[in-house]
C-alpha cells in the first residue's frame, strides 16, 4: 500500500505471520545529531521490514536537557515548577518530530506523539517519586493503521492538564510503560553501550558483557551507580513482566546482541557484577545507640523531607570507641540531614554530630548472597588486599556493599571483580 506525505513516498510494510509488537527506545546519544537520527531510523525500518509492529520512544538529543536547564536557571534561580517542566520537555518533542521525519524520508509511515496527545497521565509526583499510566487506545490505533508512533519520552500531563516530567531518565520508564500498555513482546533500549557489563568497563579492564540479568539484579545495578537503565523503568518492567533488552545503537546488530533483562529463579546463588556510586557522605551521631523504634521514626521523617538514607548502622566509633549511629546518603544531603537531626533531641540521645565526606559506595550484586559465607569472605578478602582498614559493610540477599574512602574505589572494584571470578577470559 502506498501513501503520500509531502513529496516523500511512504510505504506500509505488513506481515501478520510471526509478527511481534516491539517497543524501541533511543537515548540521547542515539539521536544526538542528524546522522544518528538517520542511523536510528535504519534500525526502526529493519524491524518494520521484518513484519513487526513497532512503537518508538525517544529522549532529547544529547546535551539538550542540560542546555534547557541552564537557560531556565539563567533567568531564575527558582523557576516555577510548571514552566520548568514545559521547557525541559521540549527537548523530547524536537527529537520525536525529527525522528518521524527521518522515518518518513526512508519510506516508513510514522507519526510523532507528545505525552499529552496519548495521553500519558502523571498520577503522583512527590519528593522525586512518580507514578503514571499510558492510555493505549490512540497508540494502538496508530499501530493498526500501519504507522510507527514516535513518542516523546520523559513527559506526560498531570491532573490539571499541565505538562509534567517524569524525572531524569524518565524516557526509559516511558518505554517500559508503553510496552506494558501495548502488551509488547519486547522492549529494546538502545544506548551508546553494548549492554550491561559485569562492571564499569571504563574502570575494570576485564569487565564482560552479560548476555542476561534478572530484573532484581538489574534493579540493584540501577540503584547503585550503573546508569544503563533508570530504576523506575526496571521496577515497572518487573511488575508487568516486560521483556527488556539493552543494546547499542552504534554497532551492527547480530543474533544474541545486547543484554536481556528477564525474570529469574529465586534459587539462584551467584554474583553477577560489581558497581560503584561516588560522592557519598555519612552523618555520624556519637555516643548514640538508638532503639529500632527511634531509628524508624527518624528515618521516616527524613524520607518525608525527600532525603534518601541509603543505609544506617549502629556500631563503634573509631574516634573514641563509643557507640555511634551512622547514616549514609548522597553528599548533597549531608548538611541538611545533620541540621534536621537536632529536631529529635527529645527522643534521640547523642553527644555530637559529625559529617564524613569523600566516601563511595561499592556494591557486589547477585542472588542468594546471604546463603553462603564465601560471598562475604571474598568481599572481606578484597578489602584487605586493597589495604582498606576502615569501612562500613552491610549485606542483603541481592547485594553486599561497603562505604569506603573514594580514593581507593577503583582498586577495590577491580579486586572484587577478580576475586568473584568475573574477569573476562583472555
Amino acid at each position: 500500500m502506498l501513501a503520500r506525505h509531502s513529496e516523500t513516498t511512504v510505504e506500509t510494510f505488513s506481515s501478520e505471520k510471526n509478527s511481534k509488537m516491539v517497543v524501541m527506545k533511543f537515548g540521547g546519544t542515539s539521536v544526538g545529531n542528524l546522522d544518528r537520527m538517520r542511523a536510528s531510523a535504519d534500525l526502526i525500518k529493519r524491524e518494520v521490514m521484518a513484519g513487526n509492529k513497532v512503537a518508538v520512544v525517544v529522549s532529547a538529543m544529547a546535551g539538550m536537557t542540560n542546555e534547557l536547564i541552564g537557560r531556565c536557571l539563567g533567568l531564575s534561580k527558582t523557576p516555577d515548577a510548571q514552566e520548568y517542566d514545559t521547557v525541559l520537555s521540549s527537548g523530547e518533542q524536537i527529537s520525536s518530530g525529527l525522528l518521524a521525519v527521518a522515518l518518513q524520508n526512508q519510506g516508513v509511515k510514522a507519526r510523532s506523539f507528545q505525552g499529552w496527545q496519548i495521553p500519558i497521565r502523571v498520577l503522583h509526583r512527590v519528593n522525586g517519586t512518580v507514578s503514571f499510566m499510558v492510555e493505549s487506545e490512540k497508540l494502538m490505533q496508530s499501530v493498526e493503521m500501519g504507522e510507527v508512533p514516535v513518542i516523546s519520552g520523559f513527559q506526560g500531563i498531570d491532573t490539571y492538564g499541565r505538562i509534567a516530567t517524569l524525572g531524569r531518565g524518565g524516557s526509559d520508564a516511558t518505554a517500559v510503560s508503553v510496552a506494558a500498555s501495548l502488551k509488547a513482546d519486547q522492549c529494546d533500549i538502545y544506548t551508546d553501550v553494548e549492554g550491561v557489563y559485569s562492571g564499569d568497563p571504563r574502570v575494570i579492564e576485564k569487565a564482560q558483557l552479560l548476555s542476561e540479568i534478572t530484573f532484581e539484579e538489574m534493579l540493584e545495578f540501577s540503584k547503585n551507580g550503573a546508569k544503563v537503565l533508570q530504576p523506575l523503568s526496571v521496577s515497572m518492567a518487573m511488575a508487568h513482566n516486560v521483556p527488556v533488552r539493552v543494546l547499542s545503537a552504534f554497532v551492527p546488530l547480530f543474533e544474541g546482541a545486547g543484554t536481556k533483562v528477564i525474570s529469574g529463579s529465586l534459587d539462584l546463588e551467584r554474583v553477577i557484577g560489581v558497581s560503584r556510586d561516588l560522592d557519598k557522605a555519612a552523618v555520624i551521631l556519637l555516643d548514640c545507640d538508638p532503639s529500632e523504634e527511634v531509628q524508624k521514626v527518624v528515618l521516616d521523617e527524613l524520607r518525608k523531607k525527600g532525603i534518601m538514607i541509603e543505609a544506617s548502622a549502629v556500631g563503634v566509633s573509631t574516634n573514641n570507641n563509643s557507640s555511634a549511629w551512622s547514616l549514609f546518603m548522597s553528599k548533597g544531603d549531608a548538611l541538611v540531614t545533620a541540621k534536621f537531626i537536632c529536631c529529635f533531641s527529645e527522643v534521640l540521645a547523642y553527644s555530637s554530630v559529625e559529617i564524613e565526606t569523600g566516601l563511595s559506595k561499592v556494591t557486589v550484586i547477585g542472588r542468594g548472597l546471604l546463603k553462603k559465607q564465601i560471598f562475604l569472605d571474598l568481599f572481606l578478602k578484597s578489602l584487605s588486599e586493597s589495604r582498606i582498614d576502615f569501612f562500613t559493610l552491610l549485606r542483603e540477599d541481592l547485594k553486599i556493599f561497603a562505604f569506603t574512602p573514594q580514593a581507593v574505589t577503583s582498586e577495590l572494584l577491580s579486586c572484587l571483580h577478580h576475586n568473584y571470578g568475573l574477569d573476562k577470559k583472555a
